[in-house]
């Protein structure tokens, strides 16, 4: 994080890999054939999120959700940085 955004990561309870963490876990959790029906009937993905059964759209949204996460919250810091000068240590993003 440090090379790429200028970011030191804390040890404990840090912004940025408390979300790696849960995208993590959430997406290898469900990304394995036998997870969900789903990943065996494609056509399922067609289904209301409203349908009984039909959880993997809540799961898959709040994948989506962190996903975007972390492609944003580094970028959010750099860019708040330059504004304000905070980066003492040079970055590839600051290029």
């Amino acid at each position: 994080m440090k090379l790429m955004y200028g970011y030191d990561c804390s040890p404990k309870n840090d912004p940025f890999l408390t979300v790696v963490e849960e995208g993590t876990a959430a997406g290898s959790r469900y990304l394995l054939p036998n997870a969900a029906l789903i990943n065996v009937l494609p056509a399922l993905g067609y289904l209301p999120s409203w349908f009984p059964g039909a959880w993997f759209k809540k799961v898959g949204a709040r994948i989506k959700e962190v996903l975007k996460e972390v492609q944003d919250l580094p970028m959010e810091y750099v860019r708040k940085g330059m504004v304000s000068s905070l980066f003492s240590y040079p970055s590839l993003s600051r290029l």
